[in-house]
């Protein structure tokens, strides 16, 4: 990347954060840009969102194949109109742009899209209180549309990329008080850089039924979910097939006085290409806060196992796949894909005001199966990974979120990865991770 370019990626991102400084917040009431009445019955509004994002390393994917020093600058400006008539229906358009610099090494497949169509669909909302209760209705959503689930451990819409995860899709959400449950239909699209028209990629599909119910006797909620899932050319350290699967899951979650909890557990089954898939995963994310102590500080961690392939020659695929999940669940750098993995991961979290977070972590991660190999995010298998130890290496990650102003947010994070031995002896290297964003929404 030329200098002057740099420069110019420094200077917007220093006038995105000085305008959003020194910009007076929008008042608490209604503001003009939002329901805007056209008629008794049509009303318009608008929302956005601007972001300037810089990422840095010092070994790009741990260093594999030679990879060193690699940056860039991010930026997303997202700009959506929703026009509603009446309780019942309602149409929303999301414009967007994401341009970025170069990166050493090239570009991720998210980092740029000049122009393009970010979520357009329609929406009919039905009442539903004469067969299931007075506050119960059903929402039928079509077209592309971001779509997140639970924990975002399998289904999320990607927001730390420079492109947002969207799907075309046709959604049905009946929801009342205490219960909720979507059936859905989805497909990803394909990035064409700079065009208004990005394609549908028939080679990916999801559909499923997620629903959510209270647990009352334990001060929790549960998910409940039935997932398929295909991928014509999916990847695995076996080699890439068709890959046609079901999961079935649950997630328990909730708390109660200074705990909480999330633990999920999933299986899977179904084929790839010609052999049969048998796959698990189990999850737990859980902390005790003291709040009454300064800065109320939580102490907790994450255990995670996601299962491998016990023997890459025989007629299995173990290797559990978590589909569309949030890429930065272990760490803001994303360079770990959840496949054939366990982790332990403490994790101390500090509120020095009511705008402040403070978090430090320190991870450790194993593969679950010697016989599977190592995957770098976000789903890459890496040749020559299938011998040496479970050690893969540990990692430890400072983060720093301000949210200056209900519009306004700033984040820092700083990752450090030590690889194991193991990782070594395929001419890995540790990793250092820096990165910065400031984030302005209306």
């Amino acid at each position: 990347m030329s200098m002057n370019k740099k420069i110019l990626c420094i200077n917007l991102l220093l006038y995105l954060f000085s305008a959003a400084v020194s910009a007076k917040p929008p008042p608490a009431a209604d503001v003009a840009w939002k329901n805007i009445k056209l008629t008794d019955q049509l009303t318009l509004s608008f929302d956005g969102s601007l972001r300037g994002r810089y990422e840095w390393t010092n070994t790009r994917n741990l260093g594999l194949n030679g990879a060193g020093r690699s940056d860039a600058y991010l930026g997303r400006f997202l700009f959506g109109s929703q026009i509603n008539y009446g309780d019942y229906f309602a149409g929303y358009l999301q414009l967007a742009s994401a341009p970025a610099s170069t990166r050493e090494y090239g570009r991720k497949p998210t980092d740029i899209d000049k122009k393009y169509i970010a979520q357009g669909y329609l929406d009919i909302t039905v009442p539903t209180g004469a067969l299931f209760g007075d506050d119960s209705k059903n929402r039928l959503r079509v077209g592309r549309q971001e779509m997140k689930f639970g924990s975002s451990r399998l289904f999320a819409y990607r927001d730390g990329p420079n492109l947002r995860r969207s799907y075309d899709a046709i959604r049905s959400t009946w929801s009342d008080a205490t219960y909720s449950a979507d059936l859905f239909f989805a497909q990803l699209y394909e990035n064409k850089e700079n065009s208004w028209h990005d394609p549908t990629n028939h080679d990916q599909k999801v559909w499923g039924l997620y629903s959510t119910l209270p647990l009352t006797a334990l001060s929790s909620k549960i998910d409940v979910y039935a997932l398929g899932y295909e991928n014509k050319k999916a990847a695995y350290t076996q080699g890439t097939d068709h890959d046609r699967r079901y999961t079935l899951g649950s997630r328990l979650f909730g708390q109660a006085n200074s705990f909480d909890w999330d633990s999920e557990a999933a299986y899977q089954t179904g084929h790839f290409g010609k052999k049969e898939i048998r796959a698990w995963a189990v999850f737990f994310d859980g902390g005790y806060s003291l709040k009454d102590i300064t800065w109320q500080p939580r102490l907790g961690g994450k255990m995670n196992a996601l299962s491998g392939d016990k023997n890459t020659k025989d007629h299995q695929l173990n290797t559990f796949n978590s589909l569309y999940a949030l890429l930065p669940y272990y760490s803001d750098s994303g360079l770990i894909a959840p496949r054939n993995l366990m982790n332990v991961q403490p994790v101390v979290k500090l509120h020095p005001t009511d705008d402040i977070t403070l978090e430090a972590s320190w991870s450790h991660f194993w593969r679950e199966s010697k016989s599977d190999g190592f995957y770098l995010g976000p789903e890459r298998p890496i040749k020559n990974t299938t011998s040496g130890g479970r050690y893969i290496g540990n990692q430890t990650e400072l983060k720093a979120a301000w949210q200056a102003a209900s519009w306004l947010e700033i984040k820092m994070t700083f990752a450090y990865f030590q690889v194991s031995d193991t990782l070594k002896s395929q001419g890995m290297t540790d990793n250092k991770y820096v990165m910065t964003s400031t984030t302005v929404t209306f």
